[in-house]
């Protein structure tokens, strides 16, 4: 699931559970595979300053993409700079699968 954009962390309107869509705040199209589900929790870990896994997990988000997002968003507190070049080293999947 992903409630915020994995791109510039504009909050969804609506959350976008599978599948594709777009941020009517930067424009950019993003889909729902792993790479931008963590990119999406780090980026609402950041902007709504969340510290417990039961938070996300309320909001829908999969608890292995939430404490993945906490670990490096709150705990590590990387920039999402920094997640991006994580999650490309350890190999996490960009692509979109149904």
């Amino acid at each position: 699931m992903i409630i915020a954009c994995p791109h510039c962390g504009h909050d969804l309107d609506f959350p976008l559970k599978d599948g594709i869509s777009s941020c009517e705040h930067c424009h950019q199209v993003f889909d729902t595979s792993p790479f931008n589900r963590i990119l999406s929790a780090c980026r609402y870990v950041r902007n709504h300053n969340i510290v417990d896994l039961s938070r996300l997990e309320h909001h829908g988000l999969d608890e292995v993409d939430s404490l993945i997002a906490l670990a490096l968003a709150y705990d590590g507190d990387f920039s999402h700079d920094e997640v991006v070049k994580i999650l490309k080293q350890l190999g996490v999947s960009q692509k979109f699968q149904m």
